[in-house]
């Protein structure tokens, strides 16, 4: 398993177990956090989905570039990637997902999309 940094190391900075309740039905947000200022600001929701969990990353004009998903049954044991052309955040939401279901114990469904014109 890598240890990316561009997770945000989310399993360490979100309070994460394996015995939460789901909540009621407007399901907010469980953690919500972002990182960076301005336009170089990413932000990251993490909710219930019954008895799993989806988590949002957003960043500049957000939009859906790549989805992640892991459930700790698969014969990879990896998380499975669907990344739509012309994006890159197809490793983002994999590492997001995979780190996140380890650290839970959950099916986790990781959405990215991190659009920032001129980022370098």
């Amino acid at each position: 398993m890598r240890e990316p940094g561009g997770c945000i190391r989310m399993d360490r900075e979100m309070n994460i177990n394996r015995t939460n309740t789901t909540p009621g039905p407007v399901n907010p947000p469980l953690e919500a956090l972002s990182v960076g200022e301005g336009r170089t600001r990413v932000k990251l929701e993490l909710r219930y989905q019954g008895g799993d969990f989806l988590l949002l990353v957003t960043g500049g004009r957000a939009h859906v570039g790549a989805v992640g998903v892991w459930d700790g049954g698969n014969e990879t044991d990896q998380a499975v990637v669907i990344e739509l052309t012309g994006h890159r955040e197809g490793p983002l939401a994999g590492d997001c997902a995979e780190i996140l279901g380890r650290a839970s114990g959950r099916t986790v469904t990781a959405v990215v999309g991190i659009h920032q014109d001129n980022a370098t």
